[in-house]
């Protein structure tokens, strides 16, 4: 077994409940919706039937090179149909042949072929991310650092002291509670 595979075997083994491990752009997992298993179950259905095979050491039959010899039995492979002559069932695509040929039911059928072709299921991949929508809250007011912060911007900024005044006096510029400098901004409301 290869080493990828066998972590593609631990990621399906677990409950229905466990993240569907996804490689997005921030790099974390996500919780499989149905949205999301249709999405990815429609970019992975259509993987080439002899890469599925090859990624569970099928081997190629030396006569006939549309058989593959697996652990289920021979397997005879035309596009994306397959039919397996020793339990006589068949089917249609990538998620069929693993259902088949791991056991796995619809779910975890499809995460095995996320997980051992990440870059088949993230390619055309467009998973919805829902982004916590966090209300801004401008910073409280900490009248105590506001001299340091003054002090920074003027020695370490170059700002002029009659800007900084300026802008403390009608409060556009005062510090938080880190001694951080808050420049509010002021737009059309």
């Amino acid at each position: 077994m290869y080493k990828l595979e066998a972590e593609a075997e631990r990621n399906v083994k677990r409950t229905d409940t466990v993240p569907l491990v996804v490689h997005t752009c921030t790099g974390k997992t996500m919780s499989a919706t149905y949205q999301e298993i249709n999405i990815l179950a429609n970019n992975v259905r259509g993987i080439d039937l002899q890469r599925v095979l090859q990624s569970i050491n099928a081997r190629k039959d030396t006569c006939d090179k549309k058989k593959w010899h697996t652990e289920r039995g021979v397997i005879s492979v035309s596009g994306i149909k397959f039919m397996n002559w020793n339990t006589g069932t068949g089917g249609g695509g990538a998620i069929d042949l693993v259902i088949h040929l791991k056991k796995l039911d619809f779910k975890n059928a499809v995460r095995w072929l996320t997980a051992m072709f990440p870059e088949h299921a993230l390619k055309t991949a467009k998973i919805p991310v829902s982004v916590p929508k966090h209300q801004f809250h401008v910073p409280t007011r900490w009248n105590t650092h506001l001299p340091r912060v003054k002090q920074y911007l003027i020695e370490k900024r170059c700002l002029r002291p009659e800007l900084i005044s300026t802008l403390v006096r009608s409060g556009k510029l005062y510090a938080d509670k880190r001694g951080n400098a808050v420049f509010l901004l002021l737009g059309k409301e």
